[in-house]
């Protein structure tokens, strides 16, 4: 009993731990640094709140930054699997660039499926098509299976983006939407990131084939963690379309603004996907002489880049909402991305076209820092939109950004194969494909948009 007293009479501060009397100045520190924890605790206590109330988003996070390892892990696989297989530029680009083509062919019916039975249905189903494609590669012998496990890849990773800004829309606020958006683009710089030196000590120690069956088992986890996320307390996840207007695109292809938008932010994005997917690194090698290890690393730091910047973009979203509206940061970003591409054409040492010689590096870590630009598009298209019509409006953003990638990334493969004598060359001229689509993004965007537009979707009024 006596001990049960003195451990009280120690917690009012009233003794010290040796059993003597405590002095008021330790009295008055002890109350003061509960004070200060309780200030703290009282702080946190809303980050706390919305970290478990967006908690059922986290799956969709992790099905984003399985989409960015799929799509980015060619450029770490691609050598060993041209040389297993006899492939030149040309037929890994197009087996590659198979993504893409799947991806972009299902991307209206997803979007209409996004607005009929909601994000979580949907992203697990494609999911589990993403594990059946992933392990198809693993285990298919010869390239038309592998050519058919990339298209299941592409299908199944297709709306990975979309699903997660159609989610989002519903379980947030919308002065919330870019910094999740933002949050979204972040795991997907994480799955960039396991795409590089991740991927590489897999690769040497156990083989491509390995690398392709460990995410199909991700896959398929995470398409069972999408479906147990939602607690039966939460709402859930969907958005109720109109049945008469459930399959129409008209009214989206109508709005003036995203006319004006969407083939710029598809120029750009898809570009920028066809780049960094598979030919940033074969450009460090033919042009830079870049080892393999050396090409590794390389592509390491401009996910690490992409992934820091993300937190800045989701609150340049928010101010440029403001100053100049997305419409206009969007043509900004877009016309700073084509200067850094520019960078890339000069030959090493030798500056040409009244364009510095930047080093092997800077460009394509400006590119990866404005990657994650997409936020400023896709919170754009949730501003312009009505909700009820959001998962076709991003479904269609997608389908185009997948487009122009495919046709990128084909066509570059092409026009390196044409140059094979002289593949730093190659390299260099391939660049003018996406350098002209992007241009063109951006003298229809300076034709077509209104001056000084602001996102304000139908029924809402222009923000301020």
């Amino acid at each position: 009993m006596a001990d049960r007293t003195d451990l009280a009479q120690y917690r009012l501060g009233r003794v010290d731990p040796l059993g003597t009397a405590a002095s008021p100045r330790r009295r008055f520190v002890d109350h003061l640094c509960e004070a200060r924890l309780s200030t703290v605790r009282h702080a946190l206590r809303p980050t706390f709140r919305a970290a478990r109330a967006l908690a059922p988003l986290a799956p969709f996070a992790l099905a984003y930054a399985l989409a960015c390892l799929l799509r980015n892990v060619n450029v770490v696989l691609a050598p060993d699997i041209a040389r297993e297989l006899g492939l030149g530029p040309a037929q890994l680009g197009t087996l590659v660039a198979a993504y893409f083509v799947a991806g972009a062919a299902v991307q209206l019916p997803l979007g209409v499926a996004l607005d009929r039975f909601g994000a979580t249905t949907v992203q697990a189903t494609l999911l589990a098509v993403a594990a059946l494609g992933s392990a198809l590669c693993a285990w298919g012998e010869g390239v038309g299976m592998l050519f058919v496990g990339r298209i299941l890849i592409g299908l199944g990773t297709a709306a990975a983006f979309t699903t997660a800004a159609t989610a989002a829309t519903t379980w947030c606020r919308a002065p919330r939407l870019p910094w999740v958006n933002a949050t979204f683009l972040a795991a997907g710089g994480l799955g960039a990131l396991a795409a590089t030196l991740p991927a590489q000590a897999v690769l040497e120690a156990a083989g491509w084939r390995c690398v392709m069956a460990a995410i199909a088992g991700c896959c398929a986890l995470v398409a069972l963690a999408v479906l147990a996320a939602q607690s039966p307390s939460r709402p859930t996840i969907t958005l109720q379309a109109s049945p008469h207007r459930a399959f129409t695109f008209g009214p989206l292809l109508r709005d003036r603004v995203l006319q004006a938008t969407l083939p710029l932010l598809a120029a750009t994005t898809g570009s920028v996907f066809a780049l960094q997917s598979l030919w940033a690194g074969p450009h460090l090698s033919a042009v830079h002489g870049f080892t393999p290890a050396q090409t590794v690393a390389a592509l390491a730091g401009m996910a690490l880049v992409m992934l820091a910047s993300t937190p800045l973009w989701g609150a340049l979203t928010i101010l440029l909402r403001r100053r100049i509206g997305l419409p206009w940061a969007l043509f900004a970003c877009a016309a700073v991305l084509l200067g850094l591409e520019a960078l890339l054409l000069p030959a090493p040492g030798h500056p040409a076209l009244l364009l510095p010689d930047a080093g092997p590096l800077l460009p394509w870590l400006g590119i990866a820092a404005f990657t994650a630009s997409t936020v400023l598009g896709f919170s754009l298209v949730a501003d312009q939109v009505p909700h009820a019509a959001l998962g076709r409006a991003n479904a269609l953003a997608n389908a185009a950004q997948f487009i122009v990638a495919f046709a990128v990334q084909a066509g570059m493969g092409l026009v390196i194969e044409a140059y094979a004598s002289n593949p730093a060359l190659g390299h260099r001229v391939a660049l003018v494909l996406p350098m002209a689509l992007q241009s063109a993004g951006l003298l229809w965007f300076a034709a077509r948009i209104p001056g000084r537009a602001r996102a304000a979707s139908p029924g809402r009024p222009a923000r301020p």
